[in-house]
This record gives structure tokens, sequence and C-alpha cells, in this order.
């Protein structure tokens, strides 16, 4: 047995206030089939008899490295960009964004010592040529761009390279140790629309899988910082933004939110759909009112055991269905 003051990872309180209520923290020791030890900690409560299963420490370490790597790849993106400014080559102006196939053609080219502005253009896909014109194009890839410039752009790219290769291989293994954790919360989690891999994993290492810590949906929501706070003194309501909460798991689910409100077919789509363009409502905070839709949906789905079931108007065809 192993009594720790570290971090709760389960549930983001430190283990010290626990174990001060009684809680202990259990450490087991496996002998996997594959190459390396497993450890599994549980933390257990002496009054009830319960005892939790905490979410491997590793997948924990992962998550902000993921979260550090996107913000790492957007300030080399912004930085390469302005050097290509610099050189007087305005091609992000008429992108859609600096991550699109096209402008990476351009840069890719350009570090290699390409800078003819007659051979970037062949680089461009056809619907942007087609959209503000070929001469437009060919005179934002007009350019001075030196040696210095060129090296500089070179390193950018291998830069940026590096940290998505790195991203990548921290997916990689939060996914493997989820995979071999928690299989069938992973499955269950990616039948609700807008969640995949990469947002089930994250989930896992926020929240856990065992949602006996949240007396209800509600408490998981509140503990996010999703529900709009209770702002009001005088009759006069002050605020109805959203609380603090889990900065982390925030990020995700609103992610998560974008891609659900883009899904065709489904309740979070169809909700998104309504409030926007027949009650004309700010699509920012729709998008925050799908996304509290969507973690309790998350609760339902980990707490219940079962997959998503999409909501319908026909309650015959919602019976079929559930």
């Amino acid at each position: 047995m192993v009594i720790s003051s570290g971090k709760d990872v389960h549930q983001g309180i430190p283990l010290i206030e626990h174990i001060m209520h009684g809680f202990i923290l259990l450490c087991l020791w496996q002998e996997p089939a594959v190459g390396c030890h497993a450890v599994k900690f549980f933390l257990y409560d002496p009054h009830d008899g319960q005892c939790v299963l905490l979410p491997p420490f590793v997948v924990v370490t992962f998550r902000p490295a993921v979260f550090d790597f996107n913000e790492e790849i957007l300030r080399k993106q912004s930085k390469l960009d302005s050097v290509l400014q610099r050189c007087n080559i305005r091609l992000s102006n008429y992108v859609s964004n600096v991550d699109s196939k096209s402008y990476k053609a351009v840069v890719r080219a350009i570090s290699q010592g390409i800078t003819d502005h007659e051979e970037l253009v062949k680089l461009i896909h056809g619907r942007i040529i087609n959209h503000h014109g070929i001469d437009v194009i060919t005179a934002s890839l007009k350019g001075v761009v030196s040696l210095a410039e060129i090296d500089m752009i070179s390193q950018l790219r291998d830069e940026l390279d590096m940290a998505e290769a790195h991203k990548e291989k921290c997916q990689a293994r939060m996914l493997e140790i989820c995979e071999r954790e928690f299989p069938e919360e992973l499955k269950r989690l990616q039948t609700i629309p807008g969640i995949k891999e990469r947002a089930a994993t994250s989930l896992i290492a926020e929240i856990g899988t065992d949602m006996n810590k949240f007396e209800t949906a509600n408490h998981l929501a509140s503990w996010s910082g999703l529900k709009p706070r209770n702002d009001e003194s005088n009759k006069k309501i002050k605020s109805r933004s959203i609380t603090h909460g889990n900065v982390y798991l925030r990020k995700t689910i609103i992610e998560c939110a974008w891609a659900a409100s883009r899904t065709k077919d489904c309740f979070f789509s169809r909700f998104s759909f309504h409030q926007t363009q027949v009650r004309k409502k700010n699509k920012m905070k729709v998008l925050v009112a799908v996304a509290r839709k969507m973690l309790i949906a998350v609760w339902h789905v980990l707490h219940d055991n079962t997959i998503y079931i999409d909501f319908t108007t026909d309650r015959k065809t919602s019976r079929i269905k559930g």
C-alpha cells in the first residue's frame, strides 16, 4: 500500500485532501505479458468500501504535452508566415489557412531554393486560382527572397515537422495506453458525434472512466466550467458567462462541439442550426451550449456503460433505437 501526496489526476484535487478525509491511494504492481511493468492506482474509500480506478499517470502526462505542441506549431506557423510576408509573398491572404496543402507546397519549394513565381503558381490548387484569378495569385508570389531567408524558412519548416512528429507520437502513445486499459470506454465514447480517438483519449485522461465521483451529469458540467454563472445583484444580471473549470477538458469538448455541429443528421447539428439560423443566436454561445450537451452525453455513456443513442423528436423511432 502506497500513500502519495501528489495530484489526483482523476478529479484535479490534491490527493492530500482525500487522505485527510480518510481516502487511501493504493498502488498495484503487475507483471504484464509485454515488455514493461504495469502500475495501476486506486483511490479507496474505507467508509463505503468503494475503490475507484484512476487513469494511468502516463496518459495524463502526455495530455498537456499535446496541447503544448499545438501551441508551438501555431507559433512556428505564424513566424513562418511573417518571414514570407517580409519577402513580399502574400499568399496567406488568399488561402484558407497557413496549414493548407497549397501553402505548404509553396513553403517546401521556397525552402528548396525555388523562388520563381511562375514555378510556384503551379503548386496552387485550381480552386484558389479560379476564385481569385491567376493574375492575383501570381502577383502574391512575386517577392524578393534572399539566401538567408531561404535558410530561415527551411529551419522553421524543419521545426514544424519535428513538432508535428512529436505530437503524433504522444497521441499514438495515449491511444495505445487507452486501448490497453480502457478499450470498451474508448469505443463507446467514439459513438458520440464529433468525438473520435484523439478526443476520446483526452476525455479519459481528464475525467477518467468512473463517473461515481460526479453525482449527476450537471456536476460534471459544473466542474468543467461549462455552466452559466449566477451573477445577479439587486435584480440585475451582471454576467451569464461560463465559470472557471478544467481548461484542457473545456478546450477538447468545445473542439468536439465544432465537429458535432457540422455532422449531418444528429441532434447536435439540428440544435445548432435551430439556435443560429432560426433564433439568430450568437454562434460561439451556441457552441458552448452544444459542448455542455455533449459533456452530459459523455457522462451518461460512461456512467451507464452504454453507447450513444441520438435524440429524435419521433418517440417511436427513439424507442426502437433505444
